[in-house]
């Protein structure tokens, strides 16, 4: 009886320091090809290397949404920063330009650019980080941080449903 109660506290306290993980969005038929590639290198990488940041990072992303097709090439850039209390990360996402309008940041320009009066807070799991950017709410905008092995950051990013979800293969800069 003893040994129940001993992993039933186990398996309580490991999920509790866990949030939901994404199932392959790719499995409602749904993804472009661009799509499936970052989600596969997303689903099988680990987490980034935290202790590199802060860093800057920018590079394709992919909606999949009514009103955007998922094959055309868009850009996000954000900045991961060190906070007194943990990781935080801000940033823009660009639509139908023909480059990466963020690729020649650095940290004190994406700072300037990506400016806010609150830093959304990433919390560190082993294999990702993750940051719900308004929780409790019935559709809520979550986040979710790995890296592949080409070291690049992967970032899936979801709009309350799978209505709307974003894949993202985002390069680390020189800062």
């Amino acid at each position: 009886m003893i040994w129940l109660l001993c992993l039933f506290t186990i398996l309580n306290s490991s999920m509790a320091n866990t949030k939901p993980f994404p199932e392959n969005w790719c499995n409602t038929g749904r993804c472009s090809e661009p799509q499936k590639k970052i989600w596969n290198e997303f689903n099988d990488g680990g987490s980034p290397s935290w202790e590199m940041m802060p860093q800057v990072v920018s590079g394709s992303c992919y909606h999949s949404a009514r009103y955007y097709s998922n094959e055309t090439e868009h850009f996000s850039g954000f900045i991961i920063d060190k906070e007194a209390n943990g990781l935080s990360f801000n940033g823009k996402h660009s639509f139908f330009t023909r480059e990466n309008p963020y690729r020649s940041l650095n940290l004190i320009t994406a700072r300037e650019s990506f400016k806010t009066s609150s830093p959304n807070r990433i919390e560190v799991f082993h294999t990702y980080g993750f940051y719900n950017a308004n929780p409790g709410e019935e559709r809520p905008v979550s986040y979710w941080f790995k890296e592949g092995s080409d070291k690049k950051i992967k970032m899936a990013v979801i709009y309350g449903s799978l209505d709307h979800f974003i894949l993202c293969d985002l390069s680390y800069h020189n800062n």
